[in-house]
């Protein structure tokens, strides 16, 4: 997909700071007064929201099939109603979690079937990959332990061994994608890692936002 605007996404298991990072950028292109939509997954629309409740709510069983659809349903309604049309009208799109999210998840952490973990992912994204792709890495047991005073949602109930299968995968996909896919060591204090994707932007779009 030839995409005439810039869209990011940023991965990374549970405790990574994906959504600091998110959130810390979308301030900064607020301040810059960047022309950028932000969005979530699941989430970012009214059917993907409710999706979202779904998913993430720990009361409900939810199995490894029945989870890559919704997951599936949830990014096919906000690539439609938000992601296509932003970048079709030049503007910046930065989503918090994407496509990677469902192969690392459902496929190297639920042990579904790749090939059919792929060709679901591939349908509901129209063809629209980000461009660039921040992977925050950061051990297991680390990131567990940043959330450990938060109540865990359904996924994040999954235990450490899930998360580190997670975690292989995400490492997988950014060796497999090493052109678009920049892991970061999200060990480091926060400053560091914003500083790394700022600096990794400006280099890889030729902008100045000034972080």
């Amino acid at each position: 997909m030839n995409l005439k605007g810039v869209f990011i996404s940023i991965e990374g298991i549970e405790g990574a700071g994906k959504t600091t990072h998110w959130l810390m950028l979308k301030n900064l292109f607020e301040k810059r007064r960047f022309n950028a939509v932000f969005v979530r997954e699941p989430g970012g629309t009214h059917v993907s929201e409710a999706i979202r409740d779904i998913l993430l709510n720990p009361q409900w069983n939810i199995h490894a099939e029945s989870e890559l659809f919704l997951y599936a349903a949830s990014r096919a309604q906000r690539v439609r109603e938000i992601i296509a049309p932003a970048v079709k009208d030049g503007l910046w799109v930065v989503s918090d979690r994407y496509h990677d999210a469902t192969i690392a998840y459902q496929g190297y952490g639920r042990g579904l079937d790749m090939k059919f973990v792929k060709e679901v992912t591939q349908a509901s994204t129209l063809g629209y990959v980000p461009q660039l792709t921040f992977i925050l890495d950061v051990p297991a047991e680390k990131g567990m332990l940043r959330i450990s005073n938060r109540e865990p949602d359904r996924m994040e109930q999954s235990g450490l061994k899930f998360i580190k299968k997670v975690r292989r995968g995400y490492l997988r996909i950014a060796k497999e994608e090493q052109k678009r896919c920049v892991v970061i060591d999200a060990k480091q204090p926060k400053e560091k890692v914003f500083e790394k994707i700022i600096t990794t932007i400006e280099e890889r779009f030729g902008v100045n936002l000034g972080g």
